[in-house]
This record gives structure tokens, C-alpha cells and sequence, in this order.
């Protein structure tokens, strides 16, 4: 997404960007969240969409205050979420 960013290429860059931090989110991978959401800012900045760039600026300002701990055990009850919600609908219960 960065590398869209340098090009000019907003929405490509908004696309990967997006697909980046909803995995991170998902697998649990606080850097990469803290990194989706500091290059989000820094697309939106670029776009002169202000609002939005604060939104993602702010998001990653939060993470990157919190104690390791909380960022972790919202994580961690996400997966849980995740996990559940996959069992209940039996996704990961079908044969392949």
C-alpha cells in the first residue's frame, strides 16, 4: 500500500492498505495494525481528505500508547469471536 502511496495510485493503495489491517486485526499482529493505520493516515493526508487522516492517525496513536497487555487480550477476544462465530456457521467443521 505504502508503495501505491509514493506512485499516486490512491486507490490501489487505499485497497491493500484496508486488506492489510483486516488481517492484522484478525491474526492478531499489533505492529502490522499500528502500520495499517499510520499509512492510512498518511493516504488520506495525501488525498487532503483531513477528517479521515486524523480518524487513522488518531486510531494509530491510541495503539501505540496502549500497554502491549490490552492491545493483546482485545486480540486475543476477537480471535475467540472469530473462532466461535466460524464453528457456529460449521466453516471450520466442513470436510475438504
Amino acid at each position: 500500500g505504502r508503495n501505491y502511496i509514493k506512485t499516486d495510485k490512491y486507490e490501489e493503495a487505499g485497497h491493500f492498505l484496508n486488506l492489510s489491517l483486516n488481517i492484522s486485526k484478525k491474526i492478531g499482529a499489533k505492529d502490522d495494525v499500528k502500520q495499517a493505520y499510520s499509512s492510512l493516515s498518511d493516504l488520506f493526508d495525501k488525498k487532503g481528505d483531513f477528517k479521515q487522516a486524523y480518524y487513522y492517525h488518531k486510531q494509530y496513536s491510541d495503539i501505540k500508547d496502549w500497554k502491549g497487555l490490552h492491545f493483546e487480550k482485545i486480540m486475543s477476544m476477537q480471535t475467540q469471536y472469530i473462532r466461535i462465530y466460524a464453528l457456529s456457521d460449521g466453516y471450520l467443521n466442513k470436510p475438504e
